[in-house]
């Protein structure tokens, strides 16, 4: 949150051992655009165009993944 987001994206989960996932911020085409350890962080989205981007958690062990679908506005 919040979505859209305009200079900053909120990544909150519920996730136990959250140091065990990374989170990517992909643009519509898959290309990975951020990458940080944790699947709790903060994204930040000044320098990302205004458009439709995919923010997907991976779960390192296991490979498992999360994906969502995020509007950034307003740059």
């Amino acid at each position: 949150f919040p979505v859209p987001a305009s200079t900053q994206l909120h990544i909150q989960t519920d996730f136990e051992n959250a140091d065990e996932f990374y989170t990517e911020l992909l643009d519509i085409t898959g290309r990975s655009l951020i990458q940080q350890q944790g699947a709790n962080s903060v994204i930040d989205t000044q320098a990302i165009s205004s458009g439709i981007y995919f923010v997907r958690i991976v779960h390192s062990p296991s490979g498992n993944s999360y994906s969502r679908k995020v509007v950034i506005s307003g740059n």
